[in-house]
């Protein structure tokens, strides 16, 4: 099934759309592919961070969220920055500095770099034009009518984001503080990713997906809220999709209303926003999501049309996502038998 929209500016991004070969799974929208149980106690800096489940009265489907397990940053999820156990100090012995445990480290890999300083993307303003226009209209709660304003006043700098992100690779930099709860790690265990692949901690402030896409590719997570108005560019651009999206899936919410709550600063990404955003770099996006009752891990892909662009890759647990990046070029081949759900599928182009 092909769904025509009148501004489909991500369909011709030349060279790019070659193919992306994967196992998919072709089930359909029902309740019992997602997790809708969580408590007070699971990550509550960062409740519902996955998006409503369809059908519910929170209106849309859920990214599957868990309420059991430590939370991220606890004091069971490795040593924190800065502490006394963090290893040698530098000078403690003759051998030299030691890297501290949790942080990457120059480890010899093909895809580590050293950290990186600022965030300039060439031959624009993006950033500082995006992002001041967006605090002079944030003050106030905006309607659905001055957000497109805002995205048509700023459609040529959005439209240089999407070329942008197209042509940027995903790299893990030497400065980056790996994730240690375990149960973010049983990800990597199960999907027999732990020998290349690391999972960056990504801060609990509501936009945790937005942060662990601006650490792929920025490394760091400065320009999280680019990648938020992106994400929501890209919907408006493709209203007749999304729409159409929300009336199969049985969301409550209107278009408009999702479109207005996506653009606070601190509102959780919602399915619809991870599909936006898999548009907006032109790549999949695949979330490994451990669940909570059987601590197995399933994938959530996302992707709208092929790509030969190498995926983004994400950790989900208990509405929390944080980015998991590789220390070595092609090296993605994990557990083949594990289950994935393709919820976009009847929408690729």
């Amino acid at each position: 099934m092909t769904v025509q929209s009148k501004k489909e500016i991500f369909l011709e991004p030349t060279k790019r759309n070659l193919s992306f070969s994967d196992s998919e799974s072709k089930s359909n929208f029902s309740g019992n592919e997602f997790d809708s149980n969580t408590t007070d106690e699971d990550y509550t800096e960062e409740s519902n961070d996955s998006g409503p489940k369809a059908g519910s009265d929170n209106s849309g489907p859920k990214a599957g969220s868990d309420n059991s397990g430590p939370k991220a940053g606890s004091d069971k999820s490795g040593p924190k920055t800065g502490s006394d156990n963090s290893g040698p100090k530098a000078g403690s012995d003759n051998s030299g500095p030691k890297a501290l445990p949790y942080i990457i480290g120059p480890q010899i890999g093909s895809n580590i770099r050293d950290p990186q300083t600022g965030t300039n993307i060439k031959g624009s303003n993006i950033i500082f034009d995006l992002l001041h226009s967006y605090n002079e209209i944030d003050r106030k709660k905006c309607s659905f009518s001055e957000i497109q304003i805002f995205m048509k006043e700023n459609r040529r700098n959005f439209l240089n984001l999407v070329d942008f992100l197209s042509s940027k690779s995903i790299v893990l930099f030497s400065n980056q503080e790996k994730e240690n709860n375990p149960k973010f790690l049983e990800i990597l265990k199960q999907t027999k990713l732990e020998r290349y692949h690391f999972i960056i901690k990504s801060k609990l402030d509501g936009n945790c997906f937005y942060n662990a896409i601006s650490t792929c590719f920025f490394g760091n997570e400065e320009n999280s809220l680019l990648i938020k108005l992106g994400s929501i560019f890209i919907m408006l651009e493709n209203e007749i999709l999304f729409r159409r999206i929300i009336v199969d899936h049985y969301y409550n919410e209107s278009f408009e209303k999702i479109v207005c709550d996506s653009f606070s600063k601190n509102s959780w990404a919602m399915m619809l926003n991870i599909y936006a955003t898999s548009i907006l770099i032109n790549r999949p996006i695949l979330s490994f999501n451990l669940n909570h009752e059987t601590l197995k891990v399933y994938i959530q892909k996302y992707l709208y049309r092929k790509s030969a662009l190498e995926p983004v890759l994400i950790a989900f647990y208990i509405n929390h996502f944080c980015p998991i990046l590789c220390s070595e070029k092609d090296q993605l081949d994990y557990q083949s038998n594990i289950k994935q759900i393709d919820l976009f599928i009847n929408y690729r182009n």
